[in-house]
């Protein structure tokens, strides 16, 4: 049980039933008819607050079974499609295309313009006795701000064997698996980083979506395959799709459980 939600059901809850306790000792005094019909209107109104947060707290956890059911389907759909049927003239003759994948951002670090540092004017400091030392004053400048991860485009990619193809609404770009020099999964695989020879900057791949096949285990894949062709592409797959079936179970038990 997502432990979130519950606490801040709990919560606004105890805050609703210490205002009813507060308004039935300020209107008794008065009218406690209307102090009880007030403070059973607010417990009424705790008890909403706890059933909204627990069934949205149920909701999101079947969501995030059938998150986990489609990437599965997914990968299964791979291990059990031929390579004849994989293959598409997206480039190079004997080029095997394995996914396209829609909802991607292309980013990089960019720096967000300049800023302006004023400068100080100059100082003496004591340093021993009647030493003293002098710094000498500067003038205002234009600096660069520092970098910060900026989206360049947006589109979809497609990967074959041999290299990520980014497509998108502005510009196309690619890396070839030959020349990656490294790639760096970030949480759930929902975004990659790409640094590739001959580049100065590195490229980073984010889904805007969470219901696809995730894109750094895509391009694990084919990784395996571009390394060493479909056997091992297909045994890699096949321990990805063991660990998500795992992971698809126990989040079924825990909603199983939620229901009872």
């Amino acid at each position: 049980m997502n432990k979130s939600g519950c606490s801040c059901g709990s919560v606004a809850a105890a805050i609703f039933f210490i205002y009813a306790i507060g308004q039935v000792f300020s209107q008794a005094q008065t009218n406690p008819g209307n102090a009880f019909l007030l403070a059973g209107a607010m417990i009424l109104l705790a008890t909403i607050v706890i059933w909204v947060a627990v069934s949205t707290t149920k909701k999101a956890r079947v969501l995030r079974v059938d998150a986990f059911q489609q990437t599965a389907n997914t990968i299964q759909r791979f291990i059990d499609t031929d390579a004849a049927a994989l293959t598409k003239d997206i480039g190079a003759k004997g080029e095997t295309d394995l996914f396209e994948l829609p909802n991607i951002q292309l980013m990089e670090y960019k720096s967000n313009g300049t800023e302006y540092v004023a400068g100080h004017a100059g100082i003496s400091f004591p340093i021993v006795g009647r030493v003293r030392g002098y710094a000498g004053g500067t003038r205002g400048e234009s600096i660069k701000k520092p970098e910060v991860l900026t989206e360049i485009d947006k589109g979809k990619v497609r990967i074959s064997n041999e290299r990520i193809i980014f497509i998108g609404e502005k510009e196309t770009d690619e890396w070839k698996f030959e020349k990656l020099v490294d790639a760096q999964a970030g949480d759930n695989g929902l975004w990659i980083k790409l640094a590739s020879s001959g580049r100065t900057k590195n490229a980073f791949l984010q889904h805007t979506s969470h219901d696809q096949l995730p894109i750094a285990m895509a391009i694990g894949i084919a990784s395996e395959w571009a390394k060493g062709g479909q056997a091992p592409a297909v045994e890699y797959a096949k321990g990805m799709l063991g660990q998500i079936n795992q992971a698809v179970a126990e989040a079924q038990t825990k909603v199983s459980r939620s229901k009872r």
